[in-house]
Parts: structure tokens; sequence; C-alpha cells
């Protein structure tokens, strides 16, 4: 009989065996997560000789703020040492375990902490590159252990020296389960830093020490920018909306808080900067190789410098862009507690890296849409005030979000904005009784929307109404209360409304709408929001300057009636026809600038017609003109002529006339929501001008020219 074939094996038994083998092959295996600093090629090109070399400028480099920590993973196999990406697990290099030729735990000059240094010698290569790490989890000794004990094993057979080194590994990390104690990675110097130097002994305040490397504060670069707080109790109000009742000491700590807030903000912006340079510098190493390059091979570190030539990623921009304008209104709120430098040096410093982020994300359509946080108008009051003519052009060309208070835009939903720092620090959330500590800026601009939904009506600043504010009731004036106060300005937008400022004495004629008809004190007519009003005696006499004319003086014509009253707006879009979507593109431009011309001659007539008689003018002082040809200087003097506003002239007058007239009318309004289509109105009818006074003055070259030759056939008859 044949002999019976082996029983066959049970799954039981085929998963035990799959399990042993995986549990074997990966006890040879191993993975820490490091920084890698900095790759070193020895040499004659750099200075770098020897590692004593090469560890003295790591030092040098780290001090300057020229260090660059690249998060990866590092993997230990049987035969290899490979760095892969944290994310993707992509293989960034190999090093075979024999071609390394040095790997220690060494310390720099100037500090306690040691670092992973790998000599590694590829055979393509000529000289060795060295390579300096930092272990997140672990440090530089139980991963050297390791490594070292890996090349024991490849290269005599014998595995105990690993095995041993990996027992020490899993014993560590028993007794340091949690990621929150992981190894920082090591202190990345801005080229500006931010550092606190306050004028008393705060409590609760300061960078964590546990939390960097205790030398990084120890080397600093020359020249650096310190913040120092100033905030005394004499230097703050503790009845300020801004700080709370909380007394002035109280008011001292959170000044402290905001100004260690500022300086987190300022590390994360300048290490995205930081970011965005080597990964500059590595693109143009890539290109500049892929040029050179003979074979298809991938070159020794070209994996490393793939993983760093990778730009951030969009939610990296948008979170940078957020804190750098979570900084402007910080920079607003500490402006009379800091100094050395100031809230204005540091306004300015920021503009530096905002340059550079618009410019590399694709100009500023990316940067406009980034919404939160608002900023407080004490932010904006103080970019017009500091901002230069070249600042000011980047600032303005980010839009509404971030030229206006955000008490002036809608309201949005969703959670309020909080920064998160990448060094992951929190700053304190309560005082020192216990009491919660809110976001400042947030809270300030709650405190400025509601000051501003009390006071300050939201439709004669910029067109746009809270729909709440609609829904409450008109005040009703008594019989005897047909005049009104004005409390704020208001600058008429087309013929049936009323340019008013603040004071101005109206008489009411119609208050039967949102929108009320008024006369003011010269006679003239027209809407205003009647939200800016309040009742009002009147002048002496109760009568209108306008009726008490004397009957023998003539009555002004009455302005043209308008069809019908301008109403409460829901959007800020006052300038949009719906018959314009009917056009093709030519036709409506054109149909659009004849419609701005007519606007603006409306209200030229309409402030004619209603005019009362006045005495000769003096000699008049010439309107300064413009032109394709007329100088920054004088588009400014223009504009300042028109009446617009400081900051309109502030924005525009930066142009000269040929920029002016090269404008749309989309880009007027994003410069100036307010007066922007007003500008593009007087622009286009100044254009219309110089068309007709050229085809004037053609047309008269073409009159003398007849005219010389008819003088001169006249001339021949005679003789």
């Amino acid at each position: 009989t044949s002999p019976e074939p082996p029983p066959k094996p049970s799954a039981k038994s085929i998963y035990e065996q799959r399990k042993h083998y995986s549990t074997v092959v990966m006890a040879d295996v191993s993975q820490y997560p490091v920084n890698h600093l900095v790759t070193f090629c020895l040499g004659e090109e750099d200075g770098v000789h020897t590692v004593e070399d090469a560890s003295r400028k790591l030092a040098v480099m780290d001090s300057q703020g020229r260090v660059w920590a690249q998060e990866m993973l590092l993997r230990v196999s049987p035969d290899h040492v490979m760095l892969l990406d944290p994310i993707s697990k992509e293989e960034l290099e190999s090093y075979p375990l024999g071609a390394i030729v040095r790997c220690d735990a060494v310390v720099p000059p100037g500090r306690s902490r040691s670092l992973l240094l790998l000599v590694c010698q590829e055979p393509e290569r000529s000289q060795p590159d060295v390579h300096f790490f930092q272990g997140l989890r672990l440090g530089a000794e139980l991963i050297r252990e390791d490594i070292q004990g890996a090349m024991h094993n490849y290269r005599s057979g014998h595995g105990e020296r690993r095995a041993a080194a990996l027992r020490a590994t899993q014993e560590e990390l028993q007794r340091r389960p949690s990621p929150a104690t992981e190894t920082p990675p090591l202190q990345r110097h801005p080229s500006v830093r931010a550092v606190i130097s306050t004028a008393g002994p705060g409590t609760g305040r300061g960078r964590p020490q546990a939390e960097t490397i205790p030398e990084a504060e120890e080397v600093r670069a020359p020249g650096l920018m310190a913040i120092s707080s100033k905030a005394t109790p004499s230097s703050t109000d503790p009845e300020s909306p801004d700080l709370g009742p909380r007394g002035p000491d109280m008011a001292s700590l959170q000044a402290e808080r905001e100004v260690d807030i500022l300086n987190h903000v300022f590390d994360d912006v300048e290490s995205f900067v930081s970011r965005l340079q080597k990964s500059a510098e590595a693109t143009r190493v890539l290109e500049h190789r892929e040029r050179g390059r003979r074979t298809r091979r991938r070159e020794a570190g070209e994996g490393l410098l793939t993983l760093r030539a990778k730009p951030p990623s969009e939610a990296e921009y948008t979170d940078v862009l957020q804190k750098i304008k979570y900084a402007f209104s910080l920079l607003a709120r500490l402006r009379g507690n800091i100094a050395n430098p100031s809230s204005q040096e540091l306004l300015h410093f920021l503009f530096g890296p905002l340059q550079m982020i618009v410019d590399t994300s694709g100009g500023p359509e990316f940067a406009s849409g980034v919404r939160r946080p608002h900023l407080t108008s004490e932010a904006v009051a103080l970019l017009w005030d500091t901002v230069t003519p070249r600042e000011s052009a980047l600032w303005t060309s980010l839009g509404d979000s971030w030229n206006r208070p955000g008490a002036e835009l809608p309201l949005e939903e969703g959670p309020s904005y909080i920064p998160e720092f990448c060094s992951g620090w929190e700053p304190p959330a309560t005082d020192p009784q216990g009491r919660a500590w809110e976001d400042p800026v947030e809270k300030q601009l709650q405190h400025e929307r509601r000051r501003r939904q009390q006071s300050a009506p939201q439709v004669a600043v910029n067109g746009y109404q809270d729909p709440e504010l609609e829904a409450e009731p008109q005040p009703e004036l008594t019989p005897a209360g047909k005049w009104v106060l004005c409390n704020y300005d208001f600058q008429a937008r087309n013929s049936s409304e009323l340019s008013v400022k603040q004071k101005d004495v109206l008489e009411v004629l119609d208050n039967s709408r949102k929108w009320w008809k008024v006369r003011d004190q010269q006679g003239q007519e027209g809407y205003v929001p009647y939200n800016i009003l309040t009742p009002h005696p009147g002048p002496q006499g109760g009568r209108s300057p306008a009726r008490s004319l004397s009957s023998t003086t003539p009555a002004p014509p009455a302005p043209a009636p308008a069809l019908a009253p301008a109403p409460a707006p829901v959007r800020p879009h006052w300038d949009s026809c719906d018959s314009l979507n009917n056009l093709d593109p030519s036709e409506k431009e054109k149909f659009s600038q004849m419609l701005s011309v007519n606007e603006e001659l409306q209200v030229r007539l309409a402030q004619g017609r209603s005019s009362p008689s006045r005495a000769a003018p003096g000699p008049r002082v010439p309107e300064p003109q413009l032109s394709p040809r007329s100088e920054a200087s004088d588009v400014r003097a223009w504009l300042q002529a028109k009446g617009f506003s400081f900051g309109t002239v502030n924005a525009l007058g930066v142009l000269n006339g040929a920029q002016l007239f090269s404008l749309q009318k989309e880009e007027f309004r994003a410069v100036s929501p307010e007066e922007g289509t007003r500008v593009y109105s007087q622009v286009t009818v100044q254009r219309a001008l110089l068309e007709d006074s050229e085809k004037v003055s053609e047309l008269e070259a073409v009159m003398e020219k007849q005219k010389k030759k008819v003088e001169g056939e006249t001339e021949t008859e005679v003789i």
C-alpha cells in the first residue's frame, strides 16, 4: 500500500506560520521619525574637509537661521538604510550598509544634544557625503546603536549586537509611549526673530523652555529684532472694551499674552518663508542637474532634493495668510505696548513675506479669497497710516477682505478663527484667577460690530445694510419735527440722492420710505438713508432758507423729479443693470461707459439746476487737468480736487495718468469699494472730454487748411 499523504495544514496553522515569519522579518526592520538637517560633501568647494569641519559649519548655519529641518522616516533593514517620505512612504534615498563609512552620535559646538551622523561613500562619487539627522522620538545614540548593529550583522553574519540594540529601543519606547513627549526639532532661527523683553516680572508668560533646545535661545543672529512689552498700569485703560474690566495688572498680563501670541505668529510666518526659499533652491539644483544629466539614473541626494522642492500645500498657504491678517490686528492692538521694534516697523516687515506668498501662489486672487480672520478697524487705520506706495499697491490688490474692517463686511457663518501654531504651543487658556481668556482679535471684532450696530449705519458707509436692520421700525417724526440732523457724511451716488455732511440740518420732504427725501440749507433736494438722521428743532424761525429768499428773486427751477427713490440696498452693487446681460461684451462696455458719463452729467446738471442764486464768484483757481501724460502728483491733485476720500486718494494717487486711464470699473471698485464707481465715472468723463478736444483740434486743423486753400484760390482769381 502506498503511504498516506501528509495531512493538509489547517487554516490556523497557516496563519501561525505567516505570523511567525512576518515577526521574524519585521524584527530586522526598524523605523524612526527624524529631521534631516543638512548634507555636506567633503571636498574643497565648501571648505569642509573633515567631519569636524562639517559639524562646526552646521553650528554656524544654525546660529544664522540657515538650517531648515525636513521631517522624514529613517528605516534600517538588514542590508540598507533608507530615507522615506513621511506621508507617502516613497523612498527618497537608499544607502547600502556597505557604503556607510561612519555612523556616530556627535555633539556640535555650543550644544548639549547629540545629532546622528552618517558618512556615506557612493560608488559613483569621488568624495563621501556627510548627513546630519535629529531624532524626534528617540535619541541619536539609540538610532546609532541600531545602525551599527545592522552593519556588524551585515559584515559578520552575527545578529546579536543588533538584537540587543532593538531590545533597548523597544524598552525606551515603552517608557515614553506618548507622542506628546517627542523631542522637538532643531530650533529654526528665522531671519528676524520677535523676542519678548518685558518691563516687569510677568506671570504665566514666556516661551515654554521645555519645548525648545535650551541653547537655541543663547545663539542669536546679529541685528535681531526684539519686541519689548511696555504694558504698565499707567499705559493701559482698565475700562477699555478691548482689555476688559480686570484692572491694570490683568491688562498688563493680557498685553504680555498677546505679545507672546504675536511672537509665535512671526515664528510660523518666517518658517514658511524659509521653506519657500529652500524649496526654490532645491528646485534650481534639480533643474541644473536635469540639464546636465547624461543618464536616466537618479543621482545621489536627488530624493532629498525632490522632497525639499515640494511647495507647500494650499492649506498651508491659507494658514500663513490667515496668520498675517491676524498679526495686522494684533500689531494695531499692541501699538502702544511694544517697542524696539514698533508696530509700524513690524508691519513693514510682514509685507516682505506677504509679497513672496502672493507671488508664489499665482497672484492676489488666492490671497483675496482668505476672508477670515477679519481685520479690526484699528488694523485698517494702522495700515493706511503706515504702508508705503509699493506696499499699498500690494495691500489694496487683495480686495475687501483685506482692505476693510470686519465690522463693515457681511457676517459669515462658521466658527471664529483661532490660530494654531506649528510648534504645538498654545497660549494660556485662563488668567491667574482662573477666568478664561478670550481671543483678543475676535473679541475686538465683536465689540466693533456691536458699536457699529448701535451708532454707525452701514448704509451710509459701504452700501450694505444688515437684513436685521431693515426690520427695525422707522422713527416717526412728530408734526413739529420736520427737521433732522445728519449724524454722518453721505456721498450721493446718483442723481436722485443728496450728498450731505455731518451736522447738516435738513428739512424732511418725504419720510414714507427707508430713504427720506430731504432739502438742505442751499435748497438742494434728494434722498438719504433714514438711519443717519435724528430729529432736530430746526433753524431759528423754523423756515427753510430756500423759502426765505426775497419774493422778487425768481425761484430756481425745481430739480428733475426722480422716477423712484433709491430702495434700501441688499447688496453692495449699486450700478448693476440687468439689461446689460443681453448685450455682447463690446456693446456692454460701450453702454456701461455711456451710463457712467450720463450719471456724472446728471449729477452736475441736478446740482446746477437746484443751486440758489449766489454772489458773483471771485477769480477761480484752475482745476487740475488729467491726461495720459499726467504724473502721479497730478493724479493725486485731481483726485483731491474732485473731493474723493483720503483712502481713495492714497490708493490711486501713486498711479500716473496712463495707469489710471487703463483701469477698468471692477479694478476701481476693488481699490475703493465705496467710491470706485464714481472714480470710474469721473475718469470716463475726463476721457470723453479729451477725445472731444482732440476731435475739435482735428476739425480746426481741417478747417484752417480748407480756409487757406480757399484764400489761395481767391488770390489766383484776382491775379
